[in-house]
């Protein structure tokens, strides 16, 4: 009977706790909002914009965003001040703590995530509307914006 005990505990029960340690969040992380990713790497931006949208009318408009690893995807928030409508997307870094105690490891795990990001936009004028994603593009976190413009009829 203890060998079956110890069979489980060696076999099934010590790596799946493994598994759950090395997924979990240790103690210490912060998380920081930045702009997401709109650009990653080699991999280009994609959006979906109508091309015309009627005055008091909600449009929907997407921007895809890259995530992974220590990187969580975050808000997306949207303002319209006349025929500029700004759609800003966020996610959320995980950081190591700044002096972490001696013999601790902080990983992230090595996987690669998009999503599309998705904002209903209302115009109250006439005329031609211009529609800003604002994000980033990694490596360097450098400011990304895509720009495209909505024929709003009355």
């Amino acid at each position: 009977m203890n060998s079956v005990r110890s069979h489980l505990v060696t076999r099934i029960a010590l790596p799946l706790l493994v598994a759950l340690l090395a997924c979990s969040d240790p103690a210490g992380f912060s998380r920081i909002r930045k702009p997401a990713w709109f650009v990653l790497g080699s991999r280009p931006a994609a959006d979906s914009v109508p091309t015309t949208a009627r005055v008091g009318e909600p449009v929907t408009v997407q921007v895809l965003s890259w995530f992974g690893g220590c990187v969580e995807p975050g808000e997306t928030e949207a303002a319209v001040s006349g025929l500029l409508a700004e759609v800003h997307v966020y996610h959320y870094e995980r950081v190591p703590p700044p002096n972490p105690p001696p013999n601790t490891f902080y990983g992230c795990p090595l996987d690669l995530h998009w999503r599309w990001n998705v904002a209903t936009l209302t115009f109250a004028t006439s005329g031609v509307a211009n529609v800003r994603f604002i994000g980033a593009k990694d490596p360097g976190d450098a400011p990304y914006i895509i720009e495209r413009q909505v024929a709003v009829s009355p």
